[in-house]
């Protein structure tokens, strides 16, 4: 069965991600997926794919975790099966044309290098935490 990763411009990137790994027909608009796929690596001048890495905490934002180095940098993309936009700006991730299936969507954010990434995961669920806090006080 031919995977996914294959139908990119960017298989040497992709095979290495759960993504990457399916079959094409786990998938009902291949085309889109693809050519988003391709598009975010072209726009973000990703290199390589680096790892799968969320918070230690279960966030629901947090599915389908994928983390990518750029030439400026890292492109951290999350793709959970509910729209969640407001959490995802409170976290300053973008919203992002879909990049893992239909019935996800997508949020990214950048970071200049590995250790601004490495702190943001680190400080997500104090975050987290934090507003949670100011929901119940407000």
């Amino acid at each position: 069965m031919k995977k996914i990763a294959s139908l990119t411009m960017y298989e040497r990137i992709y095979k290495k991600t759960y993504w990457g790994k399916f079959t094409i027909d786990n998938f009902e608009n291949v085309e889109e997926l693809v050519e988003n796929r391709n598009d975010f690596a072209n726009f973000h001048k990703i290199t390589n794919f680096v790892s799968n890495e969320s918070p230690k905490y279960p966030i629901v934002l947090f599915d389908h975790c994928e983390l990518y180095k750029s030439f400026e940098g890292y492109v951290y993309v999350v793709s959970p099966y509910q729209k969640l936009d407001d959490l995802a700006k409170k976290l300053s991730m973008d919203k992002y044309e879909i990049l893992y299936a239909d019935n996800t969507f997508t949020y990214i954010k950048t970071f200049k290098n590995k250790v601004e990434f490495n702190r943001f995961i680190r400080n997500v669920p104090v975050i987290i935490n934090n507003l949670s806090k100011k929901k119940l006080t407000n």
